[in-house]
């Protein structure tokens, strides 16, 4: 389905083809326990009321997403130190994309989605492979859902001019020589290798998805750089809208942040703080008191969560088959059985 990133034509020649607006969105999310208000009042005024002010004029639902926003307080945002970064500040959350097309389908029921700008700026293209492996996930994730994906595409073709870093974030799957007159274009090997293929295939394997997370994970082992174009306000991690001409070095963080495998950070106000380190002090003394150390009762810990897990979601399938059988019975049928059996899913999906 051909489409344009306006919002209206005017001239009647271009009448049949599909219209709408790229409404950039990011998942927002708390910084702090005193964040979690003008997070959400920043998630209610900047992610749908754009689109609904154009419902009943768009063909379909343009929707441009690059990652996840930390809200500290009113217009501020915190690099947290446990999520990993583009280039240009945005925290890598492929899930958020899931969340978003997920929510954008149930209000637009009956129109597309065509997710018309995600990527990545990563000069060292380091991130890039499994940011792109990652959302494609997504995508697929929600589309078996019942999402009516149209249409991908990928930022960028080569670097380009941000509004708001301009030349520091490099978005291409090839870079620019801007000291040079003919603005020489260098291909990025590994992005673009991958990107052609899927994109001449049109289908992405297990083995190129655990081979793009593959160069992330031995980069973090290897314990490399990568530039970073925010600037910082002091060392309180805060940054606002603007960049910098020239990127700052920030180490890669060692988290797992595929889909369905991304955890939360703890929260950063005082107030958190200080109550996970009383909390490590009573895991501390009850550790001592056992008589292990802190790591071997933490993993005894989650051991014992992962089987309870486990036990309750068997116990779950054996009543959802009684159940079944039950109603096979019945001349009523099982009302609450589409509800067990979601519940199994749930808890099949929790580690195991």
């Amino acid at each position: 389905m051909p489409f344009c990133k306006c919002a209206f034509f005017s001239d009647a020649r271009f009448l049949s083809i599909a219209s709408s607006a790229a409404h950039n969105i990011a998942y927002m999310s708390p910084a702090g326990v005193f964040d979690i208000g003008p997070s959400l009042l920043s998630d209610r005024l900047m992610t749908f009321p754009f689109m609904e002010s154009l419902r009943g004029a768009m063909d379909f639902v343009g929707l441009n997403y690059y990652g996840q926003e930390f809200m500290s307080g009113v217009g501020k945002i915190r690099i947290m130190p446990e999520e990993e970064y583009s280039d240009s500040g945005r925290a890598v959350f492929p899930d958020g994309l899931y969340h978003l097309l997920k929510a954008f389908s149930k209000r637009f029921p009956a129109l597309p989605i065509i997710i018309t700008e995600n990527g990545v700026a990563d000069d060292a293209d380091i991130i890039r492979p499994a940011y792109f492996t990652e959302h494609l996930v997504a995508v697929a994730a929600a589309r078996a859902e019942g999402v009516n994906v149209a249409g991908f595409v990928f930022w960028t073709i080569s670097d380009n001019w941000e509004w708001a870093d301009g030349y520091c974030p490099k978005f291409g799957l090839a870079a620019v020589d801007r000291t040079r007159g003919d603005l020489k274009r260098t291909l990025r090997e590994t992005s673009y290798k991958l990107f052609k293929d899927v994109a001449t295939r049109r289908q992405l394997t297990q083995e190129q998805a655990d081979a793009a997370w593959g160069v992330y994970a031995d980069a973090v082992r290897a314990k490399r750089n990568r530039s970073f174009c925010r600037e910082l306000e002091g060392t309180s991690g805060l940054t606002g809208f603007s960049g910098i001409d020239e990127p700052v070095h920030r180490p890669l963080v060692s988290k797992d942040w595929r889909v369905g495998m991304w955890r939360p950070p703890p929260y950063a106000d005082p107030l958190s703080a200080v109550g996970r380190h009383v909390r490590d002090g009573v895991f501390g003394a009850v550790a001592n008191a056992l008589g292990y150390d802190v790591a071997e009762l933490s993993r005894k810990w989650h051991e014992f969560q992962v089987k309870a897990r486990k036990h309750a979601a068997q116990k779950a399938k054996e009543h959802e088959a009684k159940q079944a059988a039950k109603a096979k019975r019945s001349p009523f049928g099982d009302v609450k059985g589409k509800a067990r059996a979601t519940k199994a899913r749930e808890l099949d999906a929790e580690d195991l």
